[in-house]
């Protein structure tokens, strides 16, 4: 059995089709808990329980939050609710295929020592119609590529991820204990998901990539993601994430992973970009407040230093 949750902020449009999408899956192994996070909106929440309730299935459920609690509040509060063995947290833009649970379950039985597991994801705009735009191209270069499912483990899993996120947190089930032991680092607007899954490798922990497209995850220029590249919050988290996990992994021994992490090189491409965007829509303030998160210098110790602090080369 699988806990989907979906923590509810954006359209009512888009969640229909987020909760059909549950409806149609091969696989009746699954319930469904709706977080509403938009406590002050009492007509948008009668709406959504009266369409709910016309489904007629007992296996959703809706709650709606007394008080607003963020994205990575929200997240926490799905993995308090969780009952089953196995989650996934889905953005309530997104939609699952037909056989997305079927798949997960069927991973999860093939690598039972997973701590999460993901398929294949294609990626759609606004319309529901296919895209792919950099962001996504350069995930798909950077996944682990070839047949059958793919297990990466601690330093490999880390080193990975710090080259480039090509995970997609929606479409990821993971294991409830490995959820309820790490939680989510409170605070983290854009990189909870990220933060999570370098303790997990941190922690020995294994991630699984399956071999099957069975998710379609929304790209749209109102997401929180591109709202806070734009405003420069996601790269200030960004950077404190990779100089934290640079440090860490420093003190493990684990090299490959320290210079993925000092060096995080989509990171910095992708700040110039939005950087350059920022320049040519005359915003200059962010501009240069993300061209100077692109070219700086993190103070790190290297293996080896006696407590000196000295300068990372990236």
């Amino acid at each position: 059995m699988i806990d989907i949750f979906i923590p509810y902020y954006g359209e009512v449009g888009y969640l229909r089709d987020t909760v059909r999408s549950v409806l149609a899956q091969t696989s009746p192994d699954w319930r469904l808990v709706i977080l509403d996070d938009n406590p002050q909106d009492a007509e948008r929440e009668a709406e959504i329980r009266s369409w709910l309730t016309g489904l007629g299935d007992e296996r959703i459920t809706y709650e709606h939050n007394e008080r607003h609690l963020g994205v990575s509040g929200a997240f926490q509060r799905c993995i308090d609710r969780a009952n089953a063995s196995l989650v996934t947290i889905l953005g309530c833009d997104d939609l699952l295929h037909p056989r997305y649970v079927e798949l997960v379950l069927s991973g999860h039985r093939s690598v039972p020592q997973a701590d999460a597991v993901q398929p294949r994801v294609d990626v759609i705009d606004d319309l529901g119609r296919s895209t792919r735009p950099l962001a996504d191209r350069v995930k798909g270069f950077l996944e682990p590529h070839g047949p059958g499912i793919r297990v990466l483990a601690g330093e490999q899993l880390a080193t990975s991820l710090l080259r480039g996120a090509w995970h997609y947190f929606p479409a990821v089930c993971w294991n409830r204990e490995t959820l309820r032991r790490h939680g989510f680092r409170q605070g983290h607007e854009t990189t909870p998901d990220l933060v999570l899954l370098l303790e997990i490798a941190l922690e020995g922990g294994s991630f699984a990539l399956l071999d099957e497209v069975a998710f379609s995850y929304r790209r749209h220029t109102a997401s929180a993601s591109s709202v806070n590249a734009r405003n420069a919050s996601r790269f200030d988290e960004e950077c404190a994430v990779f100089d934290e996990f640079a440090e860490r992994c420093r003190a493990r021994g684990w090299r490959r992973a320290q210079r993925a992490a000092s060096l995080h090189l989509t990171s910095r491409a992708h700040v110039l970009l939005e950087a350059v965007s920022a320049y040519r829509g005359g915003r200059r303030d962010i501009g240069d407040r993300l061209a100077r998160l692109a070219v700086r210098r993190r103070a790190a110790k290297h293996p080896g230093a006696t407590g000196a602090d000295t300068t990372d080369p990236a």
